[in-house]
């Protein structure tokens, strides 16, 4: 693997569709309405500054530009530099280049933003990855003018993961199992999820609930506290098996062609791909989407914290 790989941007602009262009579509135009509800919950004006945490490609920012128009000015942040240039460079080709800041940060360490000077936070599915959440939503906090504006979208991965872990937990439990697909299966879905209590414990992504994101903003001294949880099951588009081997459920997992060169052996491989090719190929399988979605306010005035 290359010094200058980031798994970041190999992510949003690769594997997350396997570069499957009619899956890229269906993933564009869902992120489109994950976005559309995120902004819906803030309260517009067209002198108001922006910052999204996390922007990944700018979808939250560059549709907040294209709602409030030329007087909005976005602050652009992220930890991956590939898509911060990515960011800009649209911003330069769709003319709105003037209205944009860029800069290299993760959502707990700000730092350059001077406290109370943004009207707006957004983050869409960035909040997930960060460890230290509390952190976070300090700097948030920190960053956001008195009566200013905090809109997040994130997914909630908590209850899926703990399926596998109980799943996991039984077949070790049923030796009787193991002459079936499913322990290759499970081994499958472990490559790309935590499978133990303890994994699931460290892993920032998904060890979390949408209680727990309620319960952080509360501490965190927001009020105003609103939240939708969204349940989605959506139909798994039909993509080739070359297309679901370059693909992956989430930056931190390796794609299912990794995942299978590199844990199983040729048989283990024939095995799983005669298990889940025929199912991948015909689109015939669901997923549920979990989101949540929540919006604050900062205090006016503020007490003693």
């Amino acid at each position: 693997m290359s010094d200058d790989y980031d798994p970041w941007y190999q992510w949003l602009r690769h594997s997350r569709h396997g570069d499957d262009a009619a899956l890229q579509q269906i993933v564009q135009g869902e992120v489109v309405e994950y976005v559309n509800r995120l902004l819906d919950a803030i309260s517009w004006r067209s002198d108001m500054t922006l910052l999204d945490v996390g922007t990944g490609e700018g979808a939250v920012a560059f549709r907040a530009i294209e709602r409030v128009g030329s007087a909005l000015h976005a602050v652009f942040t992220d930890i991956s530099p590939k898509l911060l240039r990515y960011a800009k460079d649209k911003a330069l080709q769709t003319g709105v280049a003037e209205q944009c800041s860029f800069l290299l940060r993760s959502a707990d360490a700000l730092t350059d933003i001077p406290s109370g000077s943004i009207d707006v936070v957004t983050s869409r599915a960035a909040l997930a990855y960060v460890s230290n959440k509390s952190g976070a939503l300090d700097e948030f906090f920190r960053v956001l003018k008195p009566g200013g504006q905090i809109s997040i979208a994130e997914p909630i991965f908590q209850d899926e993961v703990l399926e596998l872990v109980f799943a996991t937990d039984w077949l070790a439990r049923h030796a009787e199992a193991g002459s079936s697909p499913l322990p290759l299966l499970l081994r499958w879905r472990a490559a790309q999820w935590p499978d133990t209590l303890e994994k699931l414990q460290v892993n920032a992504l998904m060890n979390y609930s949408e209680r727990d994101l309620w319960k952080l903003f509360d501490a965190c001294g927001f009020v105003g506290l609103h939240m939708e949880l969204h349940f989605d099951m959506r139909a798994v588009p039909a993509i080739s098996w070359e297309s679901f081997l370059r693909s992956s459920p989430h930056p931190l997992s390796p794609p299912a062609g990794v995942i299978l060169a590199e844990r199983f052996s040729p048989g283990e491989s024939a095995c799983i791909e005669a298990i889940l090719r025929p199912v991948i190929e015909a689109g015939n399988s669901k997923a549920t989407v979990r989101l949540a979605y929540l919006s604050a306010t900062k205090p006016e005035f503020q007490l003693n914290r």
